[in-house]
């Protein structure tokens, strides 16, 4: 909670910025939510208490290192969960466990009721509104993940890519049908609406992992995976999923690990069928970086719960770097707007005990500022481009009908100029990127240069020099 005296002064503070676009860019932002101000807006980089931002400073250090180590993953058909006891119980069994990410299968819940289930994280739920069925997808209290897309089956799955710690996974919850022609077109849907995201302009640069957990209810084979019952039965949708592994390159993590075991995680009340239906396909790249996969023995459903530990720290993601494009500097409003930002930052300066945080968090605040502003310039400049195209599109047909009027001549030149001028601006930026890229990471071939363009900015590292910048701005 922020401090009364605090919040007063910050509510005292005009609101420099009044373009909407910028004013709220910050809501999409992960912060720990103590550090600032609830309202949306650029008062809310202001920091706001030492007591507050130092509070449990060594303890949450700790589970910070500790969640970048690794990322725990269950997947469990709990066959229910409107019942208080049972719920309860199975939510204590995944605290005691210390899984990051949960993807539960028949929460037989409906969707009016989801936020009644006393789950501490966040969480996304896709439910049918008469209770059957249902998945649902529920993260660690404080675990700082963000969804950047969301795909859902009614009832049946939930697709989600999520940037975490520099990585970007592609989770896929499912619960699959049990009637075999349904099973096989739900696999194929399922392959569809991944293949969009991956293909997706917006994401496939960014190297995207893939998690697909949950009740199958089939298996590749009985021979490996079942015991007891009609052992010609139970392999439909083999098909389709031995093209969702080629087409996306996964692999039965569990049957990775232990290659010649059979274990189960169901079986019927007489106890005398057993199936291996629960269990993750992962990008075969990942392989090397999972430790553990475990099946657990809880007697809270029919199904048994599968879970997954993946070491992050292993897995090969280059942290992007970001630099500042100095050419805002010479933009009057990016000068108007950063001065501000700086002018609130510097007169709260003594509220941090750490200068050196202060600092980096500082430079957070430009980098992010800077780059919202460069996202509202580059649709400004779009739309100024497309409308000169129009423009320039309608002249030369009005000068192909009178081509001695010197006065639309005119005009056109002028708005081919601007409209070199504009991309010129853009080609030079995708040089310096080029540049930038080449003296990073070293010399590429020239497809990599062409693919610059499409390249997301990073979003982690801020490199830029602290004389420089507080140099340049002391003198404006």
């Amino acid at each position: 909670m922020v401090p009364q005296k605090v919040s007063k002064q910050m509510d005292q503070q005009k609101e420099p910025y009044s373009e909407s676009g910028l004013d709220t860019f910050c809501k999409d932002r992960i912060k720990p939510k103590q550090m600032y101000n609830k309202e949306e807006n650029f008062n809310s980089f202001i920091p706001i208490s030492n007591q507050v931002l130092n509070g449990n400073e060594k303890e949450k250090k700790e589970r910070k290192l500790k969640e970048f180590k690794k990322l725990n993953i269950l997947t469990y058909n709990c066959r229910g969960l409107n019942d208080n006891e049972k719920r309860n119980n199975i939510f204590k069994k995944i605290k005691n466990l210390d899984m990051d990410i949960i993807m539960l299968q028949e929460t037989h819940s409906k969707e009016k009721y989801n936020r009644s289930l006393n789950w501490s994280g966040e969480s996304i739920w896709n439910s049918n509104q008469d209770g059957k069925g249902g998945v649902a997808i529920l993260f660690k209290k404080d675990l700082e993940v963000k969804v950047i897309h969301k795909y859902e089956i009614k009832g049946r799955a939930i697709l989600i890519l999520v940037d975490y710690n520099l990585c970007t996974f592609l989770i896929a919850n499912i619960y699959a049908p049990n009637e075999a022609s349904e099973r096989k077109n739900f696999f194929n849907q399922l392959l569809m609406e991944m293949i969009k995201i991956c293909e997706n302009d917006n994401f496939k640069e960014k190297g995207i992992k893939i998690i697909i957990g949950g009740d199958f209810n089939m298996v590749e084979s009985t021979n490996d995976d079942k015991i007891g019952g009609n052992l010609s039965n139970g392999t439909s949708g083999t098909y389709e999923i031995n093209k969702i592994k080629n087409k996306l390159n996964l692999v039965d993590i569990w049957r990775e690990l232990n290659v010649n075991k059979k274990e189960f995680t169901w079986c019927n009340g007489e106890k005398n069928i057993w199936i291996r239906l629960d269990r993750f396909y992962i990008s075969k790249d990942m392989r090397s970086d999972v430790n553990n996969c475990k099946i657990e023995n809880w007697f809270d459903s029919d199904h048994k719960p599968v879970w997954f530990s993946i070491d992050l720290k292993e897995i090969k993601v280059k942290a992007p770097y970001w630099i500042l494009n100095t050419s805002y500097l010479k933009e009057d409003e990016y000068i108007k707007r950063m001065k501000n930002i700086l002018d609130f930052w510097i007169k709260n300066k003594n509220k941090w005990s750490s200068m050196i945080d202060w600092w980096e968090r500082l430079k957070t605040t430009i980098k992010e500022f800077s780059l919202k502003y460069g996202k509202i310039r580059k649709k400004k400049q779009k739309d100024k481009k497309e409308k000169l195209i129009e423009e320039i599109k309608e002249l030369e047909n009005m000068i192909h009908d009178d081509i001695n009027n010197e006065e639309r001549i005119k005009d056109l030149n002028e708005k081919i100029e601007t409209l070199k001028k504009i991309e010129f601006e853009e080609l030079e930026g995708y040089r310096i990127r080029s540049k930038l890229k080449w003296e990073l990471e070293g010399e590429r071939t020239n497809k990599f240069f062409l693919r610059l363009e499409k390249e997301k900015k990073g979003k982690d590292y801020l490199k830029i020099e602290e004389d420089e910048i507080l140099n340049f701005y002391s003198n404006l």
